[in-house]
């Protein structure tokens, strides 16, 4: 008799963090990208009120939970509550991604990561930022933590006399497209797939 072998091996759980705004194609956008990727995985979405942060921690060390993604709402206020946060998130104040690291969790930036990829290696590279706010502020932060010699603010002048290797990192919601232009939708992808990368890098799928 032929015997039957059943996989009972569940899916990983990662955690989508955020507040009352939270929408639910958050998680499901790296759920998705994660089971693109051949990760059995589920992105549960947590609605968590900002007083209740501390909490939601110490849930997550008795959870068999491999991390969290973290919603904007909640970047900039977790990191407290965290043992541990790497450089690149305390040098911009803000934590997207937590990794379970043995008995840790472990505060990271994957959007820091993305805008350094986006960047590339050549620090003596023109760089314009576009846009209004809290994330344009974040991208020069960080560039300049990357030691680019030559970012700035876009003015439309610019434009006009980018160099060639130039490139201009657009959060405005303008439909132009320009060439070595990077918009916000790239930015939010690479950003997904490097999250991925710390959450499961060292981990078995």
């Amino acid at each position: 008799m032929i015997s039957t072998v059943y996989d009972f091996t569940p899916p990983h759980i990662v955690g989508a963090l955020g507040d009352e705004t939270l929408d639910p194609t958050f998680a499901r956008a790296y759920e998705r990208l994660m089971n693109k990727d051949g990760i059995e995985a589920v992105c549960l979405p947590f609605h968590v009120a900002k007083r209740n942060l501390k909490n939601v921690v110490a849930c997550m060390r008795l959870m068999d939970i491999t991390g969290m993604v973290v919603h904007p709402a909640h970047c900039n206020g977790i990191a407290r509550w965290l043992g541990k946060t790497e450089k690149l998130a305390r040098d911009i104040g803000s934590v997207d991604t937590i990794v379970r690291k043995g008995s840790q969790l472990v505060g990271m930036n994957a959007w820091a990561r993305a805008i350094r990829m986006i960047a590339g290696p050549n620090k003596n590279r023109a760089i314009l930022v576009a846009g209004s706010g809290k994330k344009p502020l974040a991208a020069m932060r960080t560039l300049a933590r990357c030691r680019i010699k030559r970012t700035a603010r876009l003015r439309s002048r610019d434009i006009e006399n980018m160099p060639k290797d130039g490139l201009i990192i657009d959060f405005t919601d303008s439909k132009k497209r320009l060439r070595n232009m990077a918009k916000m939708s790239e930015i939010d992808t690479i950003t997904r797939r490097i999250a991925i990368e710390l959450l499961f890098g060292d981990k078995n799928h």
